[in-house]
């Protein structure tokens, strides 16, 4: 399990992996360019790299296991 974080690489007492923040926005960064701007093109549609980070941030923040099969999923009201 990984949480981003903008000090340090590992929280060792509890043994969970932090991502530098940096590392983290330009992995975002990398897959905006890569795959989400070609595709939204495709479909002649438009975003800027801030508003996908920012859509990005409301999902990741939001999505969680639901379960091995389904994996990391947006329920509405679940999270109430």
């Amino acid at each position: 399990m990984s949480f981003y974080w903008s000090h340090g690489d590992k929280l060792a007492e509890s043994g969970l992996t932090l991502l530098p923040l940096q590392r983290v926005q330009d992995d975002i960064s990398g897959f905006y360019s890569s795959v989400a701007a070609p595709l939204l093109e495709r479909v002649d549609l438009s975003a800027s790299e801030r508003g996908f980070q920012h859509a990005y941030a409301l999902v990741s923040s939001r999505a969680f296991m639901v379960d091995a099969y389904q994996g990391l999923a947006m329920v509405p009201i679940a999270d109430a």
